[in-house]
């Protein structure tokens, strides 16, 4: 499992009704996070990275779970 999807969890574990653009923000501030550039968010660990344009579609999966 990816760190990002690690990080983005704890984000939405705090704010569930967080939205794309303040999760993104903290993402880039997240100590498991390498780098956020314009096309993909990079882990610290080289674990897989994430697109942008796949956030949206995580962060539901994240909110999803964080609703279990």
């Amino acid at each position: 499992r990816s760190s990002v999807l690690i990080a983005l969890d704890e984000i939405v574990q705090a704010n569930p009704s967080i939205k794309k653009n303040d999760a993104l923000h903290l993402l880039k501030r997240h100590p498991l996070i390498s780098e956020v550039n314009n096309q993909r968010i990079i882990p610290e660990d080289g674990s897989k990275d994430i697109s942008l344009s796949a956030l949206s579609t995580q962060l539901t999966k994240a909110r999803a779970k964080c609703r279990k």
